[in-house]
């Protein structure tokens, strides 16, 4: 569950949250494994694929009718 924890935080904040990691890192001991962490939570976000933001698509038909097609932002 935690790459998708890791995933979904990254989404939903771009590359802030990476930052706020990085900043936490500096926080702890000097005994703390931050390179292993980092390399750790590098693993998580390979594991889960990349989506994309979903997007809407607006579609005018012959009789002026509007179509719209939701993406899901799930790779084709």
């Amino acid at each position: 569950m935690a790459p998708h924890i890791i995933v979904a935080a990254r989404f939903a904040t771009e590359d802030a949250v990476t930052e706020e990691l990085l900043k936490i890192l500096d926080l702890q001991r000097d005994d703390f494994l931050k390179r292993e962490f980092m390399q750790a939570v590098d693993k998580m976000l390979g594991l889960v694929p990349d989506e994309q933001r979903p997007f809407e698509v607006r579609l005018l038909g012959e009789q002026s009718e509007v179509k719209v097609v939701h993406s899901t932002g799930a790779p084709w």
